[in-house]
């Protein structure tokens, strides 16, 4: 299923467990150290078990616990958010220097399958968040990226490539809510009207081939703005938004719908809840959570 960004039902489109994951962290953004602080392992394993048994336990657990839990949710799906095929390009991307680098990164994020889009772009505001409380926590967005690289590049890393790694997932935290979507800029060039004969050629009307009147142009859009329908496959940055920001006023939105990525299967240990609807989708075999 597509994700419209910042639309309400992104969280509809995830992964239940991702979703409960950061509600639960939600509070404690400020915790010190927060996903870099290892958890205990046995209320890990405890904490696992409760939550494959169904048990709403993720609100009273501690919060290194939890994140610890998500980490490994991470590392345990059968394909990474990131796919193998863009890690490079996202990696050598980060080359770039600083005013390309972004939109770079941005361009190649809309190649990413709608459900790791989705996915990515909520981890990656969440964790936006919690680079916003570093004051508080010491975790900004490089620290984040640090601890995350190996995790959305699985694979062997050392040296230069690790470096590029933490770097591609830094920029992912910096513009986590234009995942997925076309920087703005390079719609404004593509969309940017033409000079010369061919602008004449766009306000003069064809003269129909039976002799008859003319058809009417319609309007000439703006240079600025996608044409209709750009923004339902591939939107532009600015209609994007962070999942977790709610404008005044808004409904609440509605409670995240356990959706699986693939066909039924067991999880490893039992691990993570599988939903009784399967539809299709890009993670095949990965936890309904």
């Amino acid at each position: 299923m597509l994700c419209e960004p910042g639309a309400a039902s992104d969280t509809l489109d995830l992964p239940r467990f991702l979703v409960e994951a950061c509600e639960a962290l939600q509070p404690h953004l400020g915790t010190p150290g927060l996903f870099r602080t290892a958890g205990s392992v046995a209320r890990i394993r405890a904490l696992k078990a409760r939550v494959a048994g169904g048990e709403p336990c993720l609100g009273l657990a501690a919060p290194c616990d939890v994140a610890a839990l998500l980490k490994r949710f991470l590392r345990e799906l059968p394909e990474p958010l990131v796919p193998p095929a863009l890690q490079e390009p996202l990696c050598q991307a980060q080359r770039e220097p600083d005013p390309d680098r972004a939109p770079l990164t941005l361009l190649l994020t809309g190649l990413l399958p709608p459900a790791h889009a989705c996915a990515l772009r909520y981890l990656c505001c969440f964790l936006r968040r919690v680079a916003a409380r570093c004051d508080e926590n010491k975790m900004d967005a490089a620290n984040l990226a640090v601890i995350f690289a190996p995790t959305l590049f699985p694979g062997p890393s050392w040296g230069l490539r690790l470096q590029l790694q933490a770097a591609a997932v830094q920029t992912l935290i910096q513009e986590a809510p234009s995942i997925g979507c076309a920087p703005q800029a390079l719609l404004d060039e593509l969309l940017a009207p033409e000079l010369g004969d061919a602008s004449v050629a766009e306000t003069t009307p064809r003269p129909r081939c039976d002799g008859g009147p003319a058809p009417a142009l319609p309007p000439k859009r703006k240079a600025w703005g996608a044409p209709p329908g750009c923004g339902k496959w591939w939107p532009a940055a600015d209609e994007a938004g962070d999942p977790f920001e709610e404008p005044l006023g808004a409904e609440p939105a509605p409670e995240p719908r356990s959706l699986a990525w693939g066909p039924r299967q067991e999880a490893p240990n039992g691990m993570y809840q599988v939903n009784e609807e399967t539809p299709p989708g890009c993670c095949d075999g990965a936890y309904d959570m």
